[in-house]
């Protein structure tokens, strides 16, 4: 059975990677490129290949190249913005003739701790342990009278520290409220008169000292039954289902997802380090490089696309929105939103959302009307053939 592996220019895909050349598997590495973008990572998954000794094939994506965002709604049985999917997509297409199953390196990051937002939860959660009681109290006395300003520069600092500090002392419920999401929405005019009074059950779950106190536990309790099954897993298996893949995760296996999951933070997280086990193991078995590589994720800089090559499409499908028609949102704060983040050459995530789940909705009307003509010609068939 043909083979092929997922390789980045990060730790879990090349341990991966490393794992099967030292089992002395004839596999292919496949590795998504996004030519003179910052997210480019072909280069450091070129040279693990190559002192791997394997086959390697990179794929490159780019603002005008498919699948688009119109494969992107026709993968996923419902609407799904995750960008990253559409570098799913590209690569699924590419090893379908060449493969019948995909090794991925997810999880990794899931269960070793490899997201910047578990070395801050941990930290947070020492701070809450080793602070008295009263502290969370104080601090939520006070906390609307600390600045916090813009995201960037050192007002920027002050509202990292600030988020800092309700993690410690509110737990879970303080993380869930963190992120822009629908108030992001808000804040802008965007929502119409069907979302004018609505919240989503994430901004209802009670912060509490007792939640600080253990909040990195609780996040990844939350994030596996949300994040990680509706948007990671859902992402491979969509994409790879697609174009008839089976995809597979070493590290979803049970036996070492227990086993890692069993290992203490402090164990995880060895002097503040993300992901502390795997690299070391890279370390030992791939070299430094791989070892002390700049985690950048496997991204598509879609915020950066939207404003640039598909603004257009973008502006055609807000000027005559399905949404709107609804009464889901707004267009006109919409297209002003867009145009201020043009000048900065990328526009927030929020965006990003309403353009996928836009182009999901006219897809499906398209093809609703495409059913109600085909049967409107077979009834007018069968008619004539009475």
């Amino acid at each position: 059975m043909p083979v092929g592996a997922l390789l980045s220019g990060g730790v879990d895909s090349s341990l991966v990677c490393w794992a099967l050349s030292e089992l002395g598997a004839d596999i292919k590495a496949y590795t998504i490129g996004t030519p003179l973008d910052p997210a480019d990572e072909t280069a450091d998954a070129r040279a693990t290949a190559v002192q791997l000794g394997i086959r390697h094939q990179t794929i490159d994506i780019s603002a005008t190249d498919n699948p688009g965002v119109s494969d992107l709604v026709t993968a996923y049985a419902e609407p799904f913005a995750c960008a990253s999917a559409l570098g799913m997509l590209r690569v699924s297409r590419a090893v379908a003739g060449e493969a019948t199953v995909l090794l991925t390196g997810d999880g990794g990051d899931d269960v070793f701790l490899g997201y910047p937002e578990h070395r801050h939860l941990w930290f947070a959660e020492r701070l809450a342990r080793s602070s008295p009681r009263m502290a969370a109290e104080l601090w939520r006395r006070w906390r609307e009278k600390f600045p916090r300003g813009e995201r960037r520069g050192k007002s920027g600092q002050f509202r990292r520290l600030a988020s800092f500090l309700d993690y410690a002392s509110g737990g879970l419920g303080s993380v869930t409220r963190a992120h822009d999401g629908l108030p992001a929405y808000r804040q802008q005019g965007v929502l119409g008169e069907r979302l004018q009074n609505y919240t989503v059950d994430q901004r209802t779950i009670a912060g509490s000292p007792e939640s600080g106190r253990q909040v990195l536990s609780d996040y990844l309790n939350h994030d596996r039954q949300t994040r990680f099954v509706s948007e990671f897993l859902t992402k491979v298996d969509g994409a790879t289902m697609h174009y008839g893949l089976e995809a597979r995760s070493p590290f979803l296996d049970r036996d070492l997802w227990e086993f890692a999951a069993a290992l203490p933070f402090q164990v995880r997280l060895r002097h503040g380090r993300l992901k502390a086990v795997l690299r070391e193991l890279a370390r030992r078995k791939l070299g430094e490089r791989v070892a002390n590589g700049r985690k950048r994720g496997f991204t598509i800089p879609v915020e950066r696309w939207i404003t640039g090559r598909w603004r257009a499409e973008v502006e055609d499908m807000f000027r005559n929105s399905i949404l709107e028609r609804e009464g889901w949102i707004r267009s006109a704060p919409a297209l002003k939103w867009l145009e201020q983040s043009a000048q900065n050459g990328c526009a927030p995530k929020q965006l990003w959302y309403l353009f996928v789940l836009e182009a999901w909705l006219r897809n499906k009307e398209t093809a609703v009307l495409d059913t109600i003509e085909t049967q409107g010609d077979l009834l007018t068939v069968g008619v004539f053939a009475a």
